[in-house]
């Protein structure tokens, strides 16, 4: 390749390297992007109108039938724990054979809850024996004798609310023994504070209740009562003093934990004397009986060992002590046998009534009677020794009741009440039951009650027999208060199996032909949409009652749904603006038992987010929920719900957020500088009007776009005296406003660089009539500058810029009437305006474009003498 052909080529890719170059050195100025909002800014979107939505009925959650919770064993517990105690007796727990869920069980019979067992025990002094650790936060409440073996185990309770006794018993004589129970308080949080929850009582008992406990027992309200009513401790330690409330045979004293520990009390000296007569000791119960008259009473003084034979008539008090021995009642002689234990078998000739009394087995003889009518009477096997033996209990726990090969005479036959133990033929001797009473089993022993006529049944469907209504059932039937709603109303019908009796609902009796109608040939109820008496029922869950000749009823759900009107209706949506100061307001038929606010329309969603009461306010027929908090949740589309005794109404809600404004970035000083360019804002949507210092624009003074654009022209802001000024925008939402300056401006006329030494002059147009011109901080000479005819534009003489120094940038300022609005631009040396090319307009870029097609003209003519080399 020739010399000449090679520096063509080069020459020709030189060229169109500087083109490249020259076409990235033009590129100046701010590029905007337009793109989605900065973190942290608020974007908002114009709500699309939509009907408003038909409120859809929740029915609430039941709660679970027993506040107990089981402790998995092995979990750990924050609790401090406190020094080990003793005195309760403890057995070895040994449960593994239960099912998982069992937490108690009566003999062989387990339970899931511990108040299911007692329920089931209560008054048939069977025995409970739990079989876990257990944890509960509602009292536990005991209706009658029975026995609690805590088996080991400890019974825990954790309030989550104040509550009166943790355990409380109501009626009978009630044992609790063997483990521990601890009664915590709680702490919980509620409006920023601590609150502290207890029980009020440890362990009560109601008047005419007994209560005895052996137990370790830990009570943590120091301001409560441990123990109170008729409770008797006779084992155990408890962590305040049981004074008052110790067994007559016991002593209480602390140890070294600050524990208070039952023990039995030392050893009396020996009572010669074990019975007494009219205030008369004696020193066997033998010569109690021989010296007491008819009809006496004969107390024990203390624990005894006698056999003992009653041929008088009397009482015997045992006095809360323990008699052992044989007791033989003669024939024809009526004993009372009360207030102890009788450790030995009882053969009754006689009549012989227990009253508070625990003996042996029974050997009633034939003539002879045997009466309890006491919850506390407790016996051994009742044996019948003859067809004229007379069983007359009505209440107590026994043994086996045993006949012999005879049929009782008539009248021998009067048990109505008791447990009995189930025998080895696990048949209950019926002959013994008083007419229309029967003995079922329950929990292994049979239970003796009056016979139960089967029930009446009815029914109540709707009028295809598809849906059956009952107070168990969750079929039910609607009615709406409100206007808007009352096109979902139906008549109510319903289909009867059997003949009407009545019809009521709140315990209002309904009347046939106005309130309803009943076709008693068809055998239909309907109720009109339009009767009076529905719009009068309270909002919620109401039961109709539907009364029937043969006895039974029936209820059915009755959901009635208030009227709800929002007074905010402007629009076709329920809305709040945040800041706005009005809350959210609704007309309402009924007041509301409590307010929610969630993104969800479920009702158990619902539940998990209702509002404090302080949040809202009711005043006769408006409810208002407050703007404070309104303002502190987030803004968006969310739901409002309005709770009713089992109903819930859900409406949706969009929360708005405050109207905002803010400058684009291209003016976001709010300064505007004389000349062709815009002032841009960005606010929220749906602008209603633009005002500048007061005076409402006409549209050819701004544009406003739909999605809260707003544009000032530059002819509106060229009006504008030079200052602050005020912007107010009225939205939809509410009003909005910042402050902005328009400002006199000076801009470089012909570029805004000199090289030293050259010829060109610099020109500056200002937006007014200049009056004097600086260069940084110095005045300049007029000799150095000229003016135009209207004063302003500025042209800096180039002999004058060649006496500056190179590669120095300077700043022009002049005086305008308005202010001194300023300018810059630079001194280039030769060699530094070599290395910067100009760019734009004065860029050279015509000599750049000329010097690549002479290029390539060269390289077109030397194609040719190529080919021909």
């Amino acid at each position: 390749m020739k010399a000449s052909v090679k520096f063509l080529s080069v020459l020709l890719i030189v060229a169109m390297c500087f083109s490249l170059m020259a076409a990235s050195a033009s590129a100046t100025g701010v590029v905007v992007t337009p793109g989605g909002a900065e973190s942290g800014s608020v974007v908002v979107v114009s709500p699309e109108a939509s009907p408003q939505p038909t409120p859809t009925p929740v029915p609430s959650a039941k709660p679970a039938d027993d506040g107990g919770v089981v402790i998995v064993e092995g979990e750990e517990s924050d609790e401090p724990q406190r020094a080990t105690v003793f005195g309760a007796p403890k057995a070895p727990v040994t449960d593994s054979e239960y099912k998982e869920t069992t937490v108690a069980v009566i003999g062989e019979q387990e339970y899931d809850t511990l108040n299911g067992a007692v329920d089931a025990a209560a008054g048939t002094g069977s025995t409970v024996k739990l079989v876990k650790d257990l944890e509960k936060t509602v009292p536990l409440v005991i209706n009658g004798a029975m026995k609690l073996d805590l088996n080991g185990h400890t019974l825990s309770f954790t309030p989550k609310q104040d509550q009166g006794a943790a355990i409380s018993v109501t009626s009978g004589k009630v044992t609790i023994s063997n483990g521990d129970i601890v009664v915590n308080s709680a702490e919980a949080k509620a409006d920023g504070k601590t609150v502290t929850y207890q029980f009020a009582k440890g362990v009560s008992a109601a008047e005419g209740a007994s209560v005895l406990l052996n137990v370790n027992l830990n009570y943590k309200n120091a301001g409560g009562k441990m123990l109170d009513g008729g409770v008797t401790v006779y084992g155990g330690s408890y962590n305040m003093d049981p004074a008052g409330f110790v067994g007559p045979e016991y002593v209480a004293e602390k140890d070294d934990f600050g524990n208070y520990v039952i023990s039995n009390k030392p050893e009396e000296p020996v009572i010669e004397s074990v019975a007494e007569v009219g205030g008369v000791n004696y020193e066997t119960i033998a010569a109690a009986i021989a010296a007491a008259g008819d009809g006496a009473i004969v107390t024990l003084l203390g624990d005894v060992t006698e056999d003992v034979t009653v041929d008088k008539n009397l009482v015997l008090n045992l006095g809360g002590r323990k008699l052992t021995g044989a007791l033989a009642l003669n024939a024809g002689k009526s004993l009372t046998l009360k207030n102890g234990e009788l450790a030995g078998a009882v053969s009754d000739s006689g009549a012989l009534t227990l009253e508070s009394v625990k003996l042996g087995d029974i050997a009633v003889e034939d003539g002879a009677s045997l009466t309890a009518a006491d919850a506390n009477a407790a016996a051994g096997n009742i044996t019948a020794k003859g067809a004229n033996a007379v069983i007359a209990i009505s209440n107590g726990s026994f043994g086996e009741l045993k006949g012999g090969d005879f049929v009782p005479a008539e009248g021998s036959n009067k048990v109505t009440g008791g447990s009995f133990a189930k025998g080895e033929s696990e048949n209950f001797a019926t002959a013994y039951l008083a007419e229309g009473y029967e003995a079922k089993l329950v929990d292994g022993r049979f239970v003796v009650s009056k016979k139960e006529a089967p029930p009446a049944t009815a029914k109540v469907t709707s009028p295809d027999g598809k849906t059956e209504y009952g107070a168990d059932s969750n079929a039910y039937v609607e009615f709406f208060k409100g206007e808007a709603e009352s096109g979902s109303n139906k008549d109510l019908v319903f289909l009867l199996d059997q003949p009407l009796k009545s019809l009521s609902v709140g315990g209002k009796t309904l009347t046939n032909g106005s309130d309803y109608n009943y076709d008693a040939e068809k055998n239909t109820v309907a109720i009109a949409k339009s009767a009076a008496f529905l719009k009068t029922l309270p909002a919620g869950r109401n039961m109709l009652v539907f009364s029937f000749e043969n006895g039974a009823e029936v209820q059915a759900k009755l959901y009635v749904y208030p009227s709800i009107v929002f007074t905010a209706n402007d629009r076709d949506y329920n809305y709040y603006i945040q800041g706005s100061g009005s809350g959210l307001s609704a007309v309402v038929s009924d007041a509301p038992k409590g307010i929610s606010i969630c993104n969800s329309g479920k009702g158990e969603d619902h539940a998990k987010n209702l509002i404090d009461s302080a949040n809202y306010s009711v005043d006769g027929g408006k409810v208002t929920v407050k703007s404070a908090y309104l303002d502190s949740i987030s803004s968006g589309a969310t739901k409002i719900g309005f709770w009713y005794d089992e109903a819930l109404m859900v409406y949706d809600l969009s929360v708005l957020p405050a109207p905002s404004i803010s400058p684009a970035d291209s003016n976001k000083d709010g300064k505007w500088y004389y000349g062709d360019s815009t002032m841009v804002y960005t606010l929220s949507p749906n602008i209603v009007s633009v005002s500048v210092d007061g005076t409402k624009l006409g549209s050819d003074s701004y544009t406003a776009g739909d999605k809260g654009i707003l544009t000032l022209k530059s002819a509106f802001l060229k009006s504008l005296k030079y200052g602050e000024h005020t912007l107010s925008v009225e939205t939809r939402d509410g009003s909005v406003s910042t402050k902005f300056s328009t400002n006199p401006s000076l801009v470089a006329k012909n570029g805004n660089t000199h090289t030293l030494g050259g010829k060109k002059d610099l020109a500056f147009v200002a937006s007014d009539p200049v009056s004097k011109v600086w260069i940084g901080s110095k005045e300049l000479d007029t000799k150095n500058y000229t003016l135009s005819s209207d004063k302003k534009t500025v042209t800096l003489k180039a002999d004058f810029l060649n006496t500056l120094k190179a590669d120095t940038s300077y700043v022009i300022t002049v005086q305008v009437e308005a202010g001194t609005p300023t300018a810059t631009f630079k001194i280039l040396s030769a060699s530094s305006a070599a290395s910067n090319p100009k760019t734009g307009d004065s860029s050279g870029a015509a000599l750049w474009a000329g010097v690549l097609v002479l290029s390539g003209a060269a390289v077109v003519a030397l194609l040719p003498r190529k080919r021909k080399q």
